[in-house]
């Protein structure tokens, strides 16, 4: 027996038909040499054929089954998808929800806050113990912002976000406007 071990292993892939072209071809000459292997290949070629003839004579398959089986399959993938779907969807508005509610646990509810117009006058400041750590922004009479202050846990530090109002219809020159001066600090 003259039978190579690699080779004689793809009987049932030549047999089943599972072989690459290159494989196929490579067993094919093995079979030429190994008298055990075409035994064996010729033996269950003659197997499947006759399982295959008697199975069509006994059993044919219904001219609908293919057809009803591929249907199922077909539904049974978009509903598997439709499941998928709606489960991402489901946790996606389970972790925005988390995430609002953690969000709201971290920040302190200040209230809303309401945009103060920059023409009225401010409100007076609350003394401070250090009259040089004041700082006053003005705006020019005819600045059209809004400025709207953010309250900072840290006493030193102040936040004013400032928004331009819109102009009207007339008024279309959009050049910045550099009339911004800073008021000298107290005592500096």
């Amino acid at each position: 027996m003259a039978s190579n071990s690699s080779s004689c292993d793809q009987r049932d892939g030549y047999v089943g038909r599972w072989l690459t072209e290159g494989e196929r071809g490579a067993f094919e000459d093995h079979l030429l040499q190994c008298p055990d292997c075409r035994q064996v290949v010729q033996e269950q070629q003659r197997l499947d054929r006759l399982l295959t003839r008697a199975h069509a004579v006994l059993r044919p398959v219904p001219a609908g089954l293919v057809g009803l089986i591929d249907h199922r399959l077909g539904h049974a993938r978009r509903r598997r998808r439709a499941a998928w779907a709606l489960g991402l969807a489901a946790a996606m508005v389970l972790i925005g929800s988390l995430t609002v509610w953690f969000l709201r646990q971290r920040v302190p509810d200040e209230g809303p806050q309401h945009p103060v117009m920059a023409e009225s006058p401010p409100p007076p400041p609350a003394p401070t113990p250090d009259p040089r750590a004041l700082v006053q922004v003005k705006f020019p009479p005819t600045a059209e912002v809004i400025a709207v202050p953010r309250k900072t846990e840290n006493r030193s530090v102040s936040i004013i976000w400032v928004y331009p109002t819109l102009k009207g219809a007339q008024e279309t020159d959009l050049e910045p406007d550099n009339s911004f001066q800073p008021s000298e600090r107290n005592g500096l």
